[in-house]
Parts: C-alpha cells; sequence; structure tokens
C-alpha cells in the first residue's frame, strides 16, 4: 500500500556560496513562499557573504587571503546578500528576521534558549516571516569555532528547532558514484550505511568552505537524530518545493534512524 506523503512541521533549507546567483535567490524566494504555506517552521541558511563582499570589492577568491580578508569581505557582503533575499521575499509579503550567529550561541544553554525563543517566535507572528541564518564570520573565534562550515551549523540548527527534514541545495544533485556521470546518483542512503565515503572526496567548494563530505557528514549525524535529510540540485526546477512539499525523491536521501530496517 502506497503511503500518502506528509510535509514536515518544520524544516531547515541551507544553500552553499557556489550555488547563489540573483535568479537563484528569486528563484528560492518564491519556492519559499509557497512552501511557508503548510510549514510554518521554516528556516533558511545561507551562505555567500564572503563572496559578495569580494564581488562589492572587485576581487576573486585567492589562496593567499587571510582571515581578516575573509572577515572583512563577510562584513561588507552580508549586508548586500540580505537585501538581495529581502528584495525577492517582500513581493511575496514575507518578512526576514536575518540571524547572525557563532558557536558561542550554541555551546551556551542561555544563549540556545534565547535563539531557540527567536526562532519559535517568527514561527508564530502574524506577518509571514522567514529566519535567514548564518555564521557570523565578523566575531567568530576562528581558533576555537566548531563550525567548519554552514553545513555544520545547519546541522546544530535543525537539532535545535527539532526540525524533520533538512535540504542541502548544492551544486550537484546529490552523491554520485562517478562525478561525472549523473546517471550514477544514489537516491537513498540507509541510515548507518557508510558507502558514501567511498564516492566523495575531500574536496570544498569553489568560494565557499564546505562541500559535499561535509554536507554527507552532517546528514548522516542529522539522520542519527531521527532528521530525514536531502542534498539536491539548486538548479533544478521546483526543487525546494518538490521535496519538501511533495516529497519527490530527488538527489540523495540520508534516511533517518527511525526507517532502518530491522535486522
Amino acid at each position: 500500500m502506497k503511503t500518502l506523503y506528509t510535509p514536515p512541521e518544520r524544516a531547515v533549507i541551507k544553500i552553499g556560496t557556489d550555488s547563489i546567483t540573483p535568479k537563484v535567490i528569486a528563484d528560492l524566494a518564491r519556492q519559499m513562499a509557497y512552501i511557508h504555506e503548510k510549514v510554518r517552521g521554516l528556516v533558511l541558511v545561507s551562505s555567500g557573504a564572503v563572496q559578495y563582499g569580494r564581488i562589492d570589492q572587485g576581487v576573486k577568491k585567492e589562496p593567499g587571503e587571510t582571515v581578516a580578508d575573509k572577515k572583512f569581505f563577510a562584513s561588507v557582503g552580508q549586508p548586500l546578500l540580505i537585501a538581495a533575499y529581502i528584495k525577492e521575499f517582500t513581493k511575496y509579503g514575507i518578512s526576514i528576521a536575518q540571524g547572525l550567529v557563532t558557536w558561542d550561541d550554541f555551546d551556551s544553554l542561555k544563549r540556545r534558549r534565547q535563539l531557540h525563543g527567536v526562532l519559535q517566535r517568527s514561527f508564530r507572528s502574524t506577518k509571514p516571516t522567514i529566519p535567514i541564518l548564518n555564521e557570523n564570520d565578523f566575531t567568530a573565534d576562528d581558533e576555537f569555532t566548531r563550525f567548519t562550515d554552514n553545513d555544520h551549523l545547519t546541522a546544530d540548527l535543525a537539532q535545535l528547532m527539532e526540525a524533520q527534514k533538512v535540504l542541502f541545495l548544492s551544486r550537484t544533485n546529490g552523491v554520485r558514484r562517478q562525478l561525472d556521470d549523473p546517471r550514477s546518483r544514489i537516491a537513498v542512503v540507509e541510515h548507518g550505511d557508510e558507502r558514501w565515503k567511498n564516492w566523495v572526496g575531500e574536496s570544498t567548494s569553489g568560494n565557499g568552505k564546505g562541500g559535499m563530505r561535509n554536507k554527507c557528514k552532517s546528514a548522516a549525524d542529522l539522520a542519527s537524530e531521527n532528521i530525514e535529510v536531502v542534498i539536491a540540485s539548486a538548479r533544478i526546477q521546483n526543487v525546494a518545493q518538490r521535496i519538501l512539499i511533495h516529497g519527490e525523491c530527488i538527489g540523495t536521501t540520508f534516511l533517518p534512524i527511525s526507517h532502518r530496517k530491522p535486522e
């Protein structure tokens, strides 16, 4: 018997630096406006501040970038990035609640409670409001931080808000046995199956800090917390609403522990 799909009550969408363009932001806002009608507990984690800062300053990412360079670019780029989101979400009558966080905000019980409270308040706001979070690169302590990238932040955030589903939007449509062959996509990763490590390298994204291996590691960790995770391409038409609202099998799904088959 076919099981009817039920959209999650709380979900996180994360989009990486290399996937962000003005067109993608506009399309993502349109999709999230549609999703928000059914998923009130919806949060977006968006990278891209550093890259927006580089663009504003007329420079490209270089191997010699210092920590101060990156923090400077982030401080320049973050208001530009959030302004781009505000412009698009405003078209649908949706407000944006910006959140810039560091590991200290998750490591402190008091701050965790405060962050949780703000998120819950945004979920029940009279006017539709979607929180957009990013790491606060300006003040983050790079020597001690546990956020290796926004994939890690997304995982901690999803657990904090008790999300049922997380969607990582990437350049690649999920995990592939052969990177250059879309037909080798792994549709489903059962909980506890670590074979994905054989097909995912250590490389990071072009302009960001993350990469497919970090996404898979975060996805596997979240699956152990009973949170379903999907890694899919941001370039697929209506990808977010098709996955979160309609349950379509796009990209690679890491099944939560509750779906584990009896031994």
